[in-house]
């Protein structure tokens, strides 16, 4: 009796001592389960998407920022080669020096020289992060008049220094014929008390994506029967804003060359 006793009572603690066990056991098992099911939850399929994406996002992000380093390029460039507005034969940049030096000009914010060679002094217009959104080119025109146009005094109003204003558009239209480009308007304004002759024009995109799509202004204006240009470009985007700055430095550009007198280039 005493034995059977025993032996009951061996048994029960035996599985007072199994039963956490069994218990930390399943405990354990659960989150193992838990997992593999939240793992299952994502087949090969969906991550093969889902790395595709990441992949199509970064790609695209490159795209952007070679974009970007294109553009600021391109018009760098442009700050480089801008060509005289002028035609053959009848308008030709003059190669003497200004009247008074272009380092006396007072220079819109972000606008800086890029320097001076045949006659024409180049600027670049640059945005608040450095990157170049513009370029700019002042040049003295030789201009001969037509002797087409009455000399009536709305045609004198509608010329520089005896040459109409049809003929300084038409060099304009000429530039934008060889540089897939279009003129959209012309507009006559007055700055610093002086008649300036503006031309508005528009340039294309190229089709390989490198050169973006420009916006022109060509201000001519005429001091001491010599006929000046100030020709710009930009981005569309910062078309306002570069206009309102070549107002300002046009309207420098005058006042400095109205108080000196004019000096000859002939020797």
């Amino acid at each position: 009796m005493i034995r059977a006793a025993a032996l009951a009572l061996l048994v029960l603690v035996s599985v007072a001592m199994m039963l956490p066990l069994v218990d930390s056991s399943a405990h354990n098992n659960r989150p193992t389960a838990s997992r593999s099911h939240h793992m299952g939850h994502h087949s090969r399929a969906w991550w093969r998407h889902h790395r595709a994406r990441l992949r199509r996002l970064r790609a695209a992000q490159q795209r952007k920022e070679s974009l970007q380093a294109m553009r600021g390029q391109s018009l760098n460039t442009a700050a480089e080669s801008h060509t005289n507005i002028a035609a053959p034969d009848k308008f030709s940049v003059v190669s003497n020096e200004f009247k008074n030096p272009v380092n006396a000009l007072s220079l819109p914010t972000g606008w800086s020289r890029r320097g001076a060679v045949n006659g024409e002094i180049k600027f670049v217009v640059s945005g608040s992060n450095g990157q170049a959104v513009g370029a700019a080119t002042i040049s003295l025109v030789n201009a001969q008049s037509s002797g087409a146009t009455a000399m009536t005094a709305r045609g004198q109003r509608r010329m520089l220094g005896g040459v109409p204003f049809t003929e300084l558009r038409r060099t304009v239209i000429d530039k934008m014929i060889a540089s897939n480009g279009w003129v959209s308007n012309d507009i006559t304004r007055e700055i610093a008390g002086q008649p300036v002759f503006i031309v508005l024009a528009q340039t294309a995109a190229s089709s390989d994506g490198r050169t973006p799509q420009l916006s022109w202004a060509f201000y001519f204006t005429e001091i001491d029967g010599r006929i000046y240009s100030l020709a710009t470009s930009s981005l569309l985007e910062f078309s306002d804003r570069v206009a309102s700055e070549s107002a300002q430095l046009m309207a420098s550009f005058l006042a400095s060359n109205h108080s000196t007198p004019v000096e000859t280039s002939q020797r």
